[in-house]
């Protein structure tokens, strides 16, 4: 038994070495899947009227908003959730300028036709 004990000693290190590097791992594709879940609630919440138009800067509201719609198109795992999300807006256009909503629709179009 004595002259396995070296063995025994440097298996179980190596498997604790393993099991660490593996927690590792875990720990940041989760993170990861935490950050982008994060990120898409926020673009969410933007494009979904949590962000606030003033009549001075609407157009670069506009822009901010259209420019929220194109990097939707990142999250092509969360398609599901996107995708009707872009249709309801198209059906009830939040913004009520004409060529604004031309532009959007244009990038809601985009969007949907990438994550497809």
């Amino acid at each position: 038994m004595v002259k396995y004990l070296p063995y025994i000693t440097a298996i179980i290190a190596i498997g604790g070495f393993v099991f660490s590097v593996w927690k590792y791992i875990d720990l940041k594709n989760r993170e990861e899947k935490r950050l982008e879940f994060e990120n898409l609630n926020n673009l969410i919440n933007y494009i979904s009227g949590d962000a606030r138009f003033d009549n001075n800067k609407s157009s670069v509201m506009t822009s901010k908003y259209i420019a929220n719609i194109y990097q939707l198109s990142l999250f092509k795992n969360q398609s599901f959730i996107i995708i009707p999300f872009l249709d309801y807006l198209k059906e009830y256009p939040l913004i009520t300028d004409e060529n604004s909503q031309i532009r959007i629709k244009e990038a809601i179009d985009y969007v949907i036709d990438k994550l497809n």
